[in-house]
């Protein structure tokens, strides 16, 4: 049983505009006392044209989460939150939930949000906590011995877009004869929580995020949270630099422009330097994978050492 103590409802039209000036949006609303969850929904309108991301900041200024366009709702409890979200106190002060203002179309967008706060009763429970995984996988491992090894760098679960849970990633890797996997879900951190929980997985289970921005994407592995709210060259760079003093890699993801089929794909700043890797094969190989290719190609006839 549950039961809403308060609700604030935002509404609005975002136009190009709104999005020169930034590529977010922020909606707050003050929660005069401590709650046990929240519960935030949205709709949005205008077109194929029109895509709106969404996320959320708690008064004590900790990024809390993001689901991009793909969730039209999620909750965060003091001991659950929906994938993407990090479980937690709810505590007194301004919440902001950001919109992500990914396309925007000449007319416009018009969006309606919805922020709940609850109480809660014992029983219940949005399912989705970050408790230690009791899995009993296969007692074979894969070897990560000297030689060639093989896994997948660029992986998505529930956590952002994709459809699986990080115990069916497992599954899929052992089925592919992985030795690895990097968890690199798009702008959050919940996935850190439940890789670290897993205990001897049968593969190398590599926590990392998807830096996504609506100007690149950059894979970061590790197990760090990075500010994703990026626009200009000279945040890319310090990104790049944040990364390597907490000693992580980095990776520009897919710098090929497939236009409307990816949002922020193509990395535009391409005459910045100091990233580690380059993704050259994302996906299947028509879909522009030779660009790729082609610029890390020019990277190592500068003499830069840059991994594929």
């Amino acid at each position: 049983m549950r039961k809403e103590v308060l609700r604030w409802e935002f509404q609005g039209v975002l136009t190009p505009r709104d999005k020169d000036e930034d590529d977010y949006k922020y909606l707050t609303f003050n929660l005069p006392q401590a709650c046990d969850a929240i519960e935030v929904s949205y709709e949005y309108q205008g077109g194929p044209k029109c895509v709106l991301d969404i996320g959320i900041i708690d008064p004590k200024g900790l990024f809390r989460g993001w689901s991009g366009s793909n969730k039209p709702k999620f909750t965060i409890s003091v001991e659950a939150a929906t994938p993407g979200y990090v479980a937690g106190e709810i505590p007194p002060g301004a919440w902001s939930i950001i919109l992500g203002l990914a396309k925007i179309p000449p007319d416009g967008c018009k969006y309606r949000v919805l922020a709940s706060a609850f109480r809660l009763g014992e029983a219940v429970s949005t399912g989705h906590g970050f408790e230690e995984h009791s899995l009993k996988w296969p007692k074979r491992k894969q070897a990560l011995a000297s030689g060639w090894i093989k896994g997948d760098l660029h992986v998505h679960s529930h956590h952002s877009d994709g459809k699986q849970s990080i115990p069916e990633l497992v599954d899929m890797a052992l089925e592919q004869n992985l030795n690895y996997i990097a968890i690199t879900d798009h702008n959050t951190r919940s996935q850190f929580y439940e890789v670290l929980g897993i205990k001897d997985p049968p593969v190398l289970l590599i926590p990392g995020v998807e830096v996504t921005t609506y100007r690149g994407h950059l894979n970061i592995w590790g197990g760090d949270w990075f500010d994703f709210r990026r626009r200009r060259r000279e945040d890319f760079v310090s990104l790049i630099n944040e990364a390597h003093s907490r000693g992580l890699l980095v990776s520009v993801d897919h710098p090929r422009d497939l236009g409307e089929l990816c949002i922020g794909c193509d990395f535009q700043f391409k005459e910045v330097r100091g990233f580690d890797a380059v993704e050259v094969w994302n996906g299947p190989w028509f879909l522009k994978n030779w660009e790729s290719l082609a610029w890390w190609h020019s990277l190592l006839s500068e003499g830069l050492k840059v991994t594929a």
